[in-house]
């Protein structure tokens, strides 16, 4: 009777301090062992057409969220911009870095054949050009770190591509079934790159992955591909994806035929 009174009082302490101390700070809340959430304030704003997202007050981030009212308007060259400002009232306003281009499906209307991405810009969120069938060249942000999944997937027209050297992942499905690129440049630091990434891309004849890539997904290529031979993880004979060691036969790529006999190296476990 008396550890259950200790056990019912312990309890109530804790449902006191749950639902009277205060939730609206910026990092999470852990009392023994019970972890509590901090809230999230985000501030939504239209700037020139475009919809726009502050989180939590931050002053040097900002992601455009919809062009839904301007899509429809750009026909050649789409430059995103840099700088987004939220008009508070006629003697307050506040500008804002453009860091993120959100997803969801957001820019699939847009007609222009070329987009410049801001050098803001770090990363391109999930579906963000998804299905962009007019674009056929993009300039990416010299800032970009990730490229989210399906960002690019289906942009059919897209024919060639430069990945900067500040990219450091590209996401599944990011450039799945873009069906007329001819060509990709990666940059010096990219080290992963994910399931289906360039699945699709079937004008694409000969590739070399540089030397940085540590992960690659599963079937993230159809095409010919060649492994930079100071890759630490992979290697490649004839097309085929092995490991460093040739001990293991990682991926036959589709464009190699699949009506074609292949031997399978001596050694290949």
């Amino acid at each position: 009777m008396e550890k259950t009174k200790k056990f019912l009082t312990l309890l109530l302490v804790i449902i006191m301090l749950l639902t009277t101390s205060p939730l609206n700070g910026f990092a999470d809340i852990n009392w023994l062992g019970f972890k509590a959430s901090a809230s999230v304030s985000e501030t939504i704003f239209s700037y020139n057409g475009y919809v726009c997202r502050v989180v939590n007050g931050k002053t040097d981030t900002a992601s455009i969220i919809n062009t839904s009212f301007i899509s429809s308007t750009i026909s050649s060259e789409w430059v995103i911009p840099n700088i987004v400002v939220n008009v508070i009232d006629s003697e307050t306003s506040i500008a804002y870095p453009v860091t993120d281009i959100s997803g969801g499906f957001s820019y699939d209307a847009v007609k222009a054949k070329k987009i410049i991405v801001p050098n803001t810009v770090k990363r391109i969120n999930s579906g963000a050009f998804l299905g962009c069938s007019y674009l056929e060249e993009i300039k990416l942000s010299e800032s970009l770190e990730e490229i989210g999944p399906s960002a690019f997937s289906n942009c059919k027209n897209l024919k060639r591509l430069v990945i900067p050297d500040s990219v450091i992942s590209i996401d599944n499905h990011a450039f799945s079934g873009c069906s007329n690129m001819e060509s990709i440049h990666f940059g010096k630091n990219i080290k992963s790159i994910g399931d289906y990434a360039f699945s699709g891309c079937i004008q694409i004849r000969n590739f070399t992955f540089p030397s940085t890539v540590t992960e690659l997904g599963f079937q993230a290529y159809d095409f010919y591909l060649n492994i930079d031979e100071a890759n630490s993880v992979y290697s490649s004979i004839n097309g085929v994806l092995f490991n460093k060691d040739k001990t293991e036969l990682i991926f036959f790529p589709s464009s190699l035929g699949p009506d074609q006999s292949y031997r399978i190296p001596d050694g290949v476990i």
